[in-house]
């Protein structure tokens, strides 16, 4: 693609663009700054690969700095690993963002400002996503130049706040073998809560769902239960068991050691703007904790639609995951 042809944007402005993104983010010219503004998967994705990412370039102290949404910043917070983080409304820049990738491309090491790959990887890296070839963190491998057998590091929870997630659990009757459900996703539509009901089988008055998102997520039948970005995978661990449609929570869900049952999607289930609905629903499969590589603690159980799945047969497929598995 010709820069020059496809962007509104001016050398001179996109260039003025970088400096704005170096001064925000405490940027140096031998710092490093990754930036993603995306949302939470995303940005786990790309913070469990910084500690190798020191190892192998930071080798005279260098910052690693970090631009990400707003969404995301608690996810940094999660890591600790990155020395100035800033979070921004992402939105009205996307533009700019696009074309700033395709202006400094895929940055040759050496220069301050790295793009995650889904912001030019709309060729043969998206290509090989969609397909399932490779999944979102080997992308991103590739693009940091890292080895691809590198394993993604995810933080330890704390015990400190585990112990003042357990009292906060106590005190609003919260009890331990719950589970929760989170139905909400950016590119995966909210599930019906029918699919849900098995659970109501071995958890009775114990099912809650996220309720944070106002409107957002809503499993009518089941108990409303609201915490922060920080807090899920305090929650997960607390309760034991969490059933969610594939997004960005998962990934936070591998912080804990709590079974994990995920859905992942049909493509009757992505929205529209989604592009190419099979191929997106193909490369989804290939966002398994286990295929990512994410955690060795959390003990995941996907459940995949397919494209003629009913609400019936979901909820069967989920019953069937509980029936072959102790959680209770």
């Amino acid at each position: 693609m010709n820069f020059k042809q496809h962007s509104p944007y001016s050398a001179s402005r996109l260039d003025q663009f970088a400096e704005k993104l170096l001064e925000v983010s405490n940027t140096t010219a031998t710092d490093y700054l990754l930036i993603d503004p995306y949302s939470i998967g995303d940005a786990v994705h790309t913070l469990s690969l910084v500690d190798e990412f020191r190892k192998k370039y930071c080798t005279k102290g260098e910052s690693v700095n970090f631009i990400c949404s707003l969404r995301s910043l608690p996810v940094a917070k999660l890591f600790k690993n990155i020395n100035y983080c800033v979070g921004i409304d992402c939105s009205p820049h996307e533009y700019q963002l696009e074309a700033l990738a395709e202006r400094y491309g895929p940055v040759p090491i050496g220069r301050p400002i790295l793009m995650p790959p889904d912001m030019y990887s709309r060729g043969w890296l998206g290509r090989l996503s969609e397909a399932g070839r490779l999944n979102s963190i080997e992308a991103k491998k590739l693009i940091l130049e890292l080895d691809l057998d590198v394993i993604p590091q995810v933080p330890q929870l704390d015990s400190n706040l585990y112990e003042e997630i357990s009292i906060k659990a106590n005190s609003i009757g919260l009890c331990r073998n719950s589970v929760i459900i989170f139905n909400h996703a950016n590119t995966i539509k909210e599930a019906n809560s029918e699919i849900y009901k098995p659970l109501s089988k071995y958890w009775g008055d114990r099912v809650y769902y996220d309720a944070t998102i106002q409107g957002k997520g809503v499993v009518s039948w089941a108990k409303p239960l609201t915490m922060t970005i920080e807090e899920i995978p305090y929650y997960a661990q607390f309760v034991g068991t969490v059933v969610n449609i594939r997004s960005g929570i998962t990934d936070l869900l591998a912080f804990s050691d709590a079974n994990v049952i995920t859905i992942y999607p049909n493509s009757d289930m992505l929205f529209d703007w989604t592009g190419n609905k099979k191929r997106v629903m193909q490369a989804f499969k290939n966002l398994t904790l286990a295929k990512l590589r994410l955690s060795d603690k959390a003990r995941e159980f996907p459940l995949f639609c397919d494209e003629d799945d009913s609400i019936e047969c979901v909820a069967d497929k989920l019953n069937s995951i509980l029936e072959k598995s102790i959680f209770v």
